[in-house]
């Protein structure tokens, strides 16, 4: 009787037990500055709380990995960017307490620039509630223009989905994405932006 007791606690206690294997982890957003030296050649990163373990990720404006700097103790990073050329970028820093996205635009000098640099794409500004959010969220934009078109990326850079803005003032649905978080990003053939969005 007691080893039939005991059979019913351990079944109920897996059927209560949430399943989170497939949730994300709903991280908070990190502050940090982000700037060029005098030359354009270096990277820096400094944020106010010491991150240690820290990952600074220097991003294509495609979100695809370019350079990538683990901070043990330190409060100030310094990345090589005198390979690159002048473009937009993007500065990703990761911490077991939070993640934070920043854009950032590299301009030529004059011993670095040449004919062969493509035209740089200017940030598209927009502004995203609420955040974090559950099922919808507003995108508002005086950049809006109807070739925008709007990708929701993974931490990963996957895309998870995609559509074209509709008006100024466009509601998105992710009711369909799990928690965690998010990038959204907006591109025309002029501009493109990226900010972070927190699914809970």
């Amino acid at each position: 009787m007691k080893s039939l007791f005991l059979l019913v606690l351990i079944n109920l206690f897996f059927v209560i037990l949430p399943n989170t294997s497939n949730a994300q982890i709903e991280k908070p957003n990190l502050d940090f500055e982000v700037e060029f030296n005098d030359l354009e050649e270096q990277l820096e990163v400094f944020w106010a709380t010491r991150l240690e373990n820290s990952v600074v990720k220097l991003l294509d404006n495609n979100l695809n990995p370019i350079k990538t700097q683990i901070l043990c103790k330190d409060m100030q990073g310094v990345i090589d960017v005198s390979d690159l050329p002048s473009d937009l970028y993007y500065v990703q820093v990761e911490h077991y307490t939070g993640v934070g996205i920043q854009p950032i635009v590299k301009v030529a000098t004059k011993a670095h620039s040449s004919v062969s640099d493509k035209p740089l794409k200017e940030d598209f500004e927009f502004s995203i509630f609420p955040n974090p959010t559950q099922d919808q969220v507003t995108i508002k934009s005086k950049d809006f223009t109807a070739k925008s078109t709007v990708t929701i990326l993974d931490l990963k850079g996957r895309q998870v989905q995609s559509s074209t803005l509709n008006s100024a003032k466009s509601i998105v649905d992710i009711s369909n994405l799990a928690q965690g978080v998010y990038f959204v990003r907006i591109e025309d053939a002029y501009r493109v932006g990226v900010q972070q969005l927190v699914k809970k």
